[in-house]
């Protein structure tokens, strides 16, 4: 069922969204991507990607940080998905399919991933980074192996390098959690850590995100802070202003590594 404010997505058979008259009325046209520029693509979860009318994520608020005549900025994040479901469901190989040599792929998962192995959306990972799995029954009595969240980064990890193509591994968005000392909560979960240590280990870059977000939270405020996410009950996805403020963390952070890849691709003045 739709909810109010709820926008009900329509995807094709490559992957690609529908695009209605309601999409049209509330989102504007992103630009044309040219197959002869590098890309910039965006792989995670529904906190990167817009999923309803006051909802926004960072990854299609990204874009306006880069020059569209030197690289496009591919938001491929899709809301509800894991490390597992996003690859279950063939979201990853049409990604892989797309990079080629040169191009760069941030990749962000965790909030989804400790969800239940195999009950309801059968999304969830085994916690950790180590070689470990689970044989598990799901709801059709099908059997299917389930990894820990560090073997499933992993894999994208090598698959993306054999393309020739640079990964990121980036730490979640923040909840808009505050303790009753008024102070922000950090360390929220463990995805950070081991999104961190398994680019250490597979020596590709790491943005701390949620330490980033946590460090303008803190300076904004909590009063201030609640206009950024899209509803008052939800702590988790942001507004448009509050998926401006995380893209632009992640453009920072991107700015910081100094990758050559991106170095003469942001817009001029973009800070």
């Amino acid at each position: 069922m739709k909810e109010q404010g709820e926008i009900q997505f329509g995807f094709d058979v490559a992957g690609k969204i529908v695009v209605t008259e309601e999409l049209k009325r509330i989102f504007p046209e992103p630009p044309k991507m040219n197959a002869q520029l590098p890309s910039l693509f965006v792989v995670g979860d529904s906190t990167a990607f817009s999923n309803g009318k006051n909802q926004r994520g960072w990854g299609d608020e990204l874009r306006k940080f880069f020059d569209h005549q030197k690289i496009n900025v591919r938001n491929r994040a899709r809301p509800g998905r894991s490390t597992r479901s996003f690859r279950n469901e063939g979201l990853w190989s049409r990604v892989l399919a797309e990079m080629k040599a040169g191009d760069v792929v941030m990749i962000q998962f965790g909030h989804n991933d400790a969800d239940k192995l195999a009950e309801g959306r059968c999304r969830g990972v085994l916690p950790g980074v180590v070689e470990e799995m689970q044989m598990v029954t799901m709801p059709d009595v099908s059997l299917e192996i389930v990894n820990t969240f560090g073997w499933c980064l992993r894999q994208f990890v090598a698959e993306t390098k054999t393309k020739g193509t640079r990964p990121i591994l980036l730490s979640l968005t923040a909840k808009n959690l505050w303790g009753p000392n008024g102070k922000f909560v950090r360390g929220q979960s463990d995805f950070g850590k081991w999104s961190e240590a398994v680019a250490t280990a597979c020596g590709v870059p790491f943005l701390d995100l949620t330490a980033m977000i946590a460090d303008r939270f803190e300076e904004l405020g909590r009063e201030k802070v609640q206009p950024l996410f899209c509803d008052p009950k939800d702590n988790v996805h942001t507004s448009s202003v509050g998926a401006e403020l995380n893209a632009q963390c992640v453009a920072a952070g991107l700015a910081e590594l100094k990758l050559p890849e991106l170095k003469d691709d942001f817009k001029p003045g973009w800070k």
